[in-house]
């Protein structure tokens, strides 16, 4: 069978849109920051984006791919019940581990801003920002679940597009009232709007999707440590890849003016338009696989 026929080749060319349409928003946020509150302003979000980024892959411990693939397996088998169970809980670990390290990220913030970064004035940004850690790590549970049951487009919204929208239009409201502290705020703000959506949006599919003749009474048993145990290698694995991506954005806070960490950041987002492609392959593949991986179909996963 040839894996990338006409439909899928169809799904990949509105998937690089739809995550076109996410980066070229995110790219007019970085260009109203920069024009409303200099090239300052943008070193500060970089940094703080950079800081709370970290921070989501350390407390989402692997959960996303775990939810990825679970996902899979429960639509593949039709447990939808079950499936809401796994979202629910899957939740409850990246929220904990999330409020843990967002609170400690709060308390280290004065020193990270003052000894690290050497910019006290960005203390107070910092300590707003850290709490939207808890809500992009809901958002990625959220994103990995649509593209686990086959929502592959719609877990675009939640991934990409949708924050950076509203962030968009809140810039454009405020413009030049805005400051550090108000980012934080707006930015928490956003996120917390497209969370709230998205539960509330995956709670009612699930509903809608209850298979009625599967007995409640025979919810699966849920190990959290089984489940850590599947994120835990995924947690160095992803935390790799992110020194790769955010390594030269921490060493340009450490050592050089905040403006031009923001002059860094505008002329390396052009550069992201480049990998739209091999990252739309990758977002409609990966629930693809793990299905085939969970049913033992390798000869499904080899063509």
């Amino acid at each position: 069978m040839n894996f990338l026929h006409l439909d899928e080749l169809k799904k990949i060319f509105i998937l690089m849109l739809l995550r076109g349409l996410g980066s070229f928003f995110k790219f007019i946020v970085i260009y109203l920051l920069s024009l409303y509150l200099g090239a300052s302003g943008v070193g500060a979000f970089s940094l703080a984006l950079t800081i709370i980024s970290i921070g989501s892959v350390i407390s989402k411990f692997g959960m996303e791919m775990v939810s990825l693939r679970f996902s899979a397996i429960f639509c593949d088998k039709n447990r939808w019940f079950d499936l809401q169970n796994f979202y629910i809980k899957i939740l409850s670990i990246v929220v904990i581990f999330g409020f843990l390290i967002s609170g400690i990220t709060f308390i280290i913030s004065d020193y990270l801003s003052i000894n690290i970064f050497n910019k006290p004035e960005f203390s107070s940004a910092l300590k707003v920002f850290v709490f939207s850690i808890i809500l992009i790590n809901i958002l990625s549970i959220q994103s990995s679940i649509l593209k686990g049951i086959g929502k592959i487009k719609e877990s675009q919204l939640y991934e990409i597009i949708g924050t950076n929208f509203f962030f968009l239009l809140i810039i454009l409201s405020f413009k030049t009232s805005l400051n550090y502290y108000q980012l934080g705020i707006w930015f928490l703000f956003c996120n917390l709007l497209m969370a709230f959506i998205g539960h509330f949006r995956l709670l009612r599919f699930f509903k809608i999707n209850y298979d009625f003749n599967q007995s409640y009474t025979s919810k699966p048993k849920f190990s959290y440590l089984y489940y850590l145990g599947i994120g835990l290698p995924l947690v160095f694995s992803n935390s790799a890849s992110l020194v790769i991506s955010w390594t030269d954005i921490l060493m340009l806070g450490r050592y050089v003016d905040i403006s031009q960490v923001g002059i860094y950041t505008v002329s390396t987002r052009i550069s992201f338009f480049m990998g739209l492609g091999i990252m739309a392959i990758n977002t409609l593949i990966a629930a693809r696989i793990s299905t085939f991986y969970n049913n033992k179909k390798f000869h499904e996963i080899e063509s």
